[in-house]
């Protein structure tokens, strides 16, 4: 939105998740956001069922710039600014500039939204420093070139075969349960993207990685901050009213509800074993977060077993009985140190 002194403007990702309200990450200076994870983001955002009604009878528009340099930003005058929507005959109210880099051509079946290869829809982002603006109603989705040329008209992302198709929509953190089913499918389930065994350990040996909660951490962290609808995704946050910091916060926009997630891991390390006492203490840590901290909160314990035995984990009545109110029951995440080839042994000895 253009200031009324005429000062140039970059619209970076704090202006854009308060007004959008999704594209939030961890760093929200002006560093350029990825062309191809904007575009997920953005499909996946205006097919949601959890939409913004806000956002349903007003035109947002995108100004988009694609970057050669990742490491610099390049500012838009606000005369060119206005230019270019003089030219696709639409007002400044609204009106939003982002910078983005570079399109990776070579890998477009990254992300969530798959794009038919006979659409010009992501085609002018394999320009480098190409100006483009996306112009936003409801589900729809208008693309014109920086001289005013239509390039593309997406009538209902949901539905537009000429466009692509969405794989997952953006959930709401409410729906923590079915996000950390998809996030061990999609991500840890025979480490499909994150490695969290030991390399050159013995076979069934079980044995974790050095600092295995700093891997769950950010890879837990990433799914969140990439698949939640509304919210502000943080990693080792502070907790207003407490003593420490909780593992991540994710606080939906529009409610103000802050869920606090604690991470443990049960299992074997080079540092040690941890067991059944572990999750017991994960479980009153939570709980103590939730008691002392002034926001509007709901606390969830989630457990990494990747313990050989997988036994029952017990906890103590005195712990769990005396939880506050707001602590959810455990989420457990269960780790199986299994390959391809012995999976299907095992299916052949059925």
């Amino acid at each position: 939105m253009i200031h009324k002194d005429h000062d140039k403007i970059i619209i970076h990702r704090t202006l854009l998740n308060s007004t959008f309200r999704r594209f939030t990450e961890l760093n929200s200076g002006l560093d350029p956001l990825d062309v191809k994870g904007f575009l997920d983001m953005f499909f996946r955002f205006l097919g949601s069922q959890h939409l913004d009604p806000k956002l349903i009878n007003e035109d947002i528009v995108f100004i988009l710039r694609i970057e050669d340099d990742q490491d610099s930003i390049k500012l838009i005058d606000p005369e060119e600014f206005t230019q270019i929507l003089k030219k696709i005959d639409l007002s400044v109210i609204n009106t939003f500039y982002v910078n983005l880099k570079g399109y990776d051509a070579a890998r477009p079946e990254d992300g969530n939204f798959i794009e038919n290869p006979r659409s010009n829809a992501l085609s002018l982002f394999c320009k480098e420093n190409a100006l483009s603006a996306f112009r936003v109603k409801g589900r729809s989705v208008t693309i014109f070139s920086s001289d005013g040329q239509f390039i593309d008209d997406i009538q209902n992302v949901n539905t537009s075969k000429s466009a692509g198709h969405i794989t997952h929509l953006l959930e709401p953190i409410e729906n923590y349960s079915l996000l950390l089913k998809r996030h061990f499918k999609e991500d840890l389930l025979k480490e499909k993207t994150v490695a969290y065994w030991e390399k050159g350990r013995s076979p069934g040996s079980h044995q974790l990685v050095k600092k295995p909660e700093e891997v769950f951490n950010r890879a837990l962290f990433r799914f969140l901050r990439d698949n939640v609808l509304m919210c502000s995704v943080l990693p080792e946050a502070h907790l207003e009213g407490g003593r420490d910091t909780i593992d991540i916060k994710v606080k939906n926009d529009e409610t103000g509800l802050t869920y606090l997630f604690e991470i443990k891991w049960l299992g074997t390390c080079g540092t040690g074993s941890y067991g059944n006492i572990r999750a017991n203490v994960g479980l009153k840590q939570i709980d103590i977060y939730v008691s002392e901290s002034t926001e509007k909160v709901v606390g969830v314990l989630i457990i990494y077993d990747a313990r050989k035995i997988k036994n029952p984990i017990t906890y103590l009545s005195k712990i769990k009985d005396a939880c506050h109110p707001n602590v959810r029951d455990p989420e457990l995440i269960q780790l199986t140190d299994t390959t391809a080839s012995k999976e299907a042994e095992k299916e052949v000895r059925k």
